[in-house]
């Protein structure tokens, strides 16, 4: 299962990312992004944190098929902000 299948448990996506070199985990337990995840990151920062709120819209639309006129809405809804759709998308990337 993919660490970005909407349907993975929390546990399966850390161990599919860690496993892939996306993130570390340290003897201690704690977690933190590679660097070549970083610069994953970073391009698609680069390219969504710059697009309009129109074309975001759209993207996400495209992504998880909800109406382009209901994405704010359900985005609000979830809590699900731009700097969360970057990182799935940057994740999606990474692992492909």
């Amino acid at each position: 299962m993919a660490a970005t299948d909407i349907d993975a448990d929390p546990e399966t996506a850390l161990e599919t990312l860690i496993a892939a070199g996306a993130v570390d985990e340290a003897p201690d337990g704690t977690l933190s992004t590679t660097a070549e995840f970083e610069k994953t990151l970073a391009v698609y920062h680069d390219i969504y944190g710059a697009v309009s709120t129109e074309e975001f819209h759209q993207t996400v639309s495209d992504l998880f098929g909800v109406a382009p006129e209901n994405v704010e809405e359900r985005l609000d809804e979830f809590g699900v902000t731009r700097a969360d759709v970057v990182a799935y998308l940057a994740a999606k990337s990474f692992l492909d």
